[in-house]
């Protein structure tokens, strides 16, 4: 990793009381795989649907809200598109039928 420390600050001060707003990152979808949103690695069905996967298990246990930041437009919508369909010959719910569970999304 970058070993970078982040300085997380509020700045506006109508974004809730403090402990209502948490910010972090997430490096890991499961113990054994990163959560790599460099170019070549975030194109992949794998990365897509792991991304997914986590913000479904986020959605579960977050109350309210949530935000979540995409590296660009393209990659939002090919997740959007993965989410939504699902995998080829898959059975189950869709990542996108999960969030809805969970979430209103918009």
């Amino acid at each position: 990793g970058l070993q970078t420390k982040l300085e997380v600050g509020r700045e506006n001060p109508r974004g809730g009381e403090e402990g209502q707003v948490w910010f972090g990152l997430t490096p890991h979808a499961r113990a054994d795989h990163l959560l790599n949103s460099s170019k070549k690695p975030r194109r992949s069905t794998e990365y897509m649907a792991d991304l997914g996967n986590s913000l479904v298990n986020f959605a579960r246990v977050t109350p309210d809200g949530m935000l979540v930041f995409f590296p660009s437009y393209s990659v939002l919508a090919e997740c959007l598109g993965l989410w939504r369909r699902g995998n080829e010959g898959g059975e189950g719910s869709t990542v996108w039928e999960r969030l809805l569970k969970h979430k209103q999304l918009v």
